[in-house]
């Protein structure tokens, strides 16, 4: 059986070289070919760039470019533009309709998102999907786990990860550890080998890694190259384990 593994890093693109490219410099394997070219070939990987405007006018954002990537629809189109921050009701409604693990599951496919939460959390966000609460101001639901819940899907818990089948967006735990979430401690290799083999059970899956996203708006440098090198040796870790 052969699965799919999307392993979506948020607010990293190809940029031009220079002192402000956190990929300059850094200590990179897997994504070396990203410090000098747009396309490249390396451990077998291809690597190549694409248009993530689809065709409209403006700077691509994050509600849209991810709905965009978890349905295959054009939601810049829908939403008559680039939108940022979290889905607004009519992207939450296209991938509540759309979402790639729904559609694979209604195919009769086994399908999962590999990104783990506390109970806490996965409770807030079913409820707030149901309309029983109100979205958190400060962490309203992400359009990955939303995707995730369309048609009766499930989120992973820190159970999973104790389980060695899914893993937290920061990887090893250290973000929300930092936050006062008593997150699973974990090691970067340990971290790939969960997502690889949550990978293996199903014929779909996802995986979703934002503190790049966290590091590019922060604009601290230290902060991204670090981000950067750990998401090298974390895919390194992953292409090694599936």
């Amino acid at each position: 059986m052969t699965s799919v593994l999307l392993v979506f890093v948020d607010g990293v693109g190809i940029g031009s070289r220079g002192a402000h490219n956190p990929f300059e410099g850094a200590p990179l394997d897997v994504l070396g070919p990203w410090t000098h070219d747009e396309t490249g070939r390396m451990r077998g990987a291809v690597y190549g760039a694409i248009d993530a405007t689809l065709g409209h006018p403006g700077l691509p954002q994050s509600a849209t470019g991810q709905a965009i990537i978890f349905t295959g629809d054009d939601a810049i189109a829908l939403q008559n533009g680039h939108f940022s921050g979290h889905p607004t009701p009519c992207l939450r409604k296209l991938i509540a309709e759309r979402s790639m693990l729904m559609r694979a599951r209604q195919g009769g496919k086994r399908a999962a998102f590999l990104n783990a939460y506390n109970v806490e959390r996965v409770h807030h966000i079913e409820r707030v999907l149901l309309g029983l609460e109100k979205p958190s101001r400060r962490h309203p639901p992400s359009a990955s786990s939303l995707a995730a819940l369309a048609g009766g899907g499930a989120l992973s818990t820190f159970e999973d990860v104790h389980k060695g089948r899914a893993a937290t967006f920061d990887l090893t735990g250290e973000t929300l550890r930092a936050l006062g979430v008593d997150a699973p401690n974990v090691t970067l290799k340990e971290a790939a080998r969960n997502v690889a083999a949550g990978a293996r059970d199903v014929d779909v899956s996802l995986f979703e890694i934002f503190t790049t996203d966290m590091a590019g708006h922060s604009q601290d440098m230290t902060w991204a190259r670090a981000e950067v090198t750990k998401l090298d040796r974390f895919l390194r870790e992953l292409f090694l384990a599936v």
